[in-house]
């Protein structure tokens, strides 16, 4: 009856300790690579076209221009540069009716990031 025992224990033994193995080596499932994403590029600032646009009235903080078809009102902060006939310039230099090529924040539409002004044309 020993005899008999020891082979079936032996088996089972050998049976479970399998089972056990083959469930740890199971092979994972892996998530398919994603392809490497290119970086977003920084959009450009959206601009007026300034043959087309004048300055309808400017403040310390903000200015107004119109073009042929609406006006639009831009906040003016301590970052956005503004130039006067190619120079350097400040809110203050700018004046009612010169053209004026307003470059608006993407993030922040109604921020403008530059100012290019210049004189009217003479009449």
């Amino acid at each position: 009856m020993k005899s008999a025992l020891l082979p079936i224990l032996t088996l089972s033994i050998a049976i479970s300790l399998t089972g056990t193995t083959l469930a740890v080596q199971k092979p994972q499932a892996h998530a398919p690579a994603r392809p490497p994403q290119k970086p977003k590029a920084t959009p450009d600032p959206q601009k007026t076209n300034s043959s087309e646009t004048k300055i309808e009235s400017v403040s310390a903080d903000s200015i107004t221009v119109k073009t042929a078809t609406a006006s639009h009102t831009y906040k003016i902060d301590s970052r956005t540069t503004i130039s006067v006939n190619n120079k350097k310039g400040t809110a203050q230099d700018l004046k009612t009716g010169m053209r004026a090529d307003v470059s608006a924040s993407t993030i922040h539409p109604d921020l403008a990031v530059s100012i290019r002004a210049s004189d009217a044309p003479a009449k």
